[in-house]
C-alpha cells in the first residue's frame, strides 16, 4: 500500500505534489500555481467544505484518501476508502491536484511527505 501526501496547496499558490500517482510517498515536485488555477482550486475546496458535508466511511486498515482543509479556526477533514466508500468531491479534488500545471516545478526530497501528517502540515 502506498502512503503519503498527494498534494498540498497554500493560499499564495505554492504547491507540493507527488510527481505521479505511482510516486506518492517517494518523488515530489514543488512550484507555483497560476492565479486562475488557485481560484479554481479554492472553488473546489468550497464545494468540499463543512458547508457541504457528506457522511463517508473509512475502512479500518484499508487504503484511504483524506482531504484536510486548514482554516484559521482549525482543520476540517473528511475521507473515503475506494472502492469500498467513494466521495466524488474527494476524487475530483485528487484528480485536479494531480493534473494541474505547476509553474517552474523543481524536484524535492519525498522522505518528509511519506507520512501524514508530518512537520510540513503545521
Amino acid at each position: 500500500i502506498k502512503s503519503g501526501l498527494i498534494a498540498a496547496v497554500w493560499n499564495d499558490g505554492q504547491i507540493i505534489r507527488a510527481r505521479s500517482d505511482a510516486e506518492i510517498g517517494k518523488k515530489y515536485v514543488k512550484g507555483k500555481l497560476s492565479t486562475a488555477d488557485v481560484a479554481r482550486i479554492k472553488q473546489l475546496i468550497m464545494q468540499c467544505s463543512p458547508e457541504n458535508p457528506k457522511v463517508n466511511g473509512i475502512v479500518v486498515d484499508g487504503a484511504a484518501d483524506h482531504l484536510a482543509i486548514r482554516f484559521t479556526s482549525g482543520v476540517w477533514s473528511k475521507g473515503h476508502s475506494p472502492p469500498h466508500t467513494n466521495d466524488p468531491e474527494i476524487a475530483r479534488m485528487r484528480n485536479e491536484l494531480m493534473n494541474v500545471a505547476i509553474e517552474n516545478p523543481s524536484e524535492i526530497d519525498g522522505a518528509a511527505y511519506k507520512v501524514w501528517p508530518g512537520d510540513w502540515y503545521k
